[in-house]
């Protein structure tokens, strides 16, 4: 997990913390939005993984493509 991650992390649970009033920030407390912050950087780092393991597929299965001899026609 890279720092704009990390970041995109923050915003979210920013976000999240100011449609809420002051009484149910209090209420939800901190722990529980680090909580949440954690939540959604491991969601990041699975997209990401996914992603990877996607691409990794994809360049595979081009290399294996290029193996092949041409046909003229």
């Amino acid at each position: 997990m890279n720092q704009r991650h990390q970041d995109l992390a923050t915003q979210v649970v920013n976000a999240f913390r100011d449609t809420l009033d002051p009484a149910a920030q209090e209420s939800v407390g901190e722990g529980h939005f680090e909580k949440l912050h954690q939540l959604i950087c491991d969601a990041l780092a699975e997209e990401l993984q996914t992603t990877a393991r996607r691409v990794q597929a994809l360049f595979r299965e081009l290399e294996t493509g290029m193996d092949r001899p041409e046909l003229e026609l």
